[in-house]
């Protein structure tokens, strides 16, 4: 996963958090990243990342037409496996698990009545969605951490 996605899931993060909302921007602006970086991937490993991106991208219209997901983060999950090697995909989807229940719990967490400073966050105001802009973001993050252990390991540090 390039590190250069990461700035862009703090602010998806945030915007989640805050408004219950991943604005379309940040799916074009990761898409746009992605097609800057891509040159340096050989053909067969771009054409799997966007074969991943676009069966992910029907299973999310799917589900959000059968209300169980927002529509911004069918866009922008997609968009985020853009980022994601075709052979590391399984170990991506473990991250992305264990960030779901991370940002459960957070969100649980800050949901407590001792916070009530952060009324005015969408998450609080409707306490029945989870925004999933942060599990993208631990995910990310857990995923590059992963990789860059892997690296590290593999050449002898």
């Amino acid at each position: 996963m390039s590190l250069f996605i990461l700035p862009l899931l703090v602010i998806v993060a945030y915007c989640d958090l805050r408004y219950l909302r991943i604005p379309n921007w940040m799916p074009i602006a990761a898409i746009v990243l992605f097609l800057c970086l891509s040159p340096t991937l050989q053909p067969s490993e771009l054409g799997l990342r966007c074969v991943v991106a676009f069966v992910v991208f029907g299973i999310g219209v799917a589900a959000f037409a059968a209300g169980l997901f927002g529509g911004g983060d069918v866009k922008f999950l997609p968009a985020l496996l853009l980022f994601v090697p075709a052979d590391q995909l399984a170990l991506f989807c473990m991250c992305l698990s264990v960030a779901i229940l991370a940002a459960i719990a957070t969100v649980s967490a800050l949901r407590s009545p001792a916070l009530a400073g952060l009324d005015a966050w969408a998450f609080r105001v409707r306490p029945s969605g989870l925004p999933l802009g942060l599990s993208f973001a631990y995910a990310g993050f857990a995923f590059a951490a992963l990789e860059g252990i892997s690296m590290g390991l593999r050449s002898g540090l």
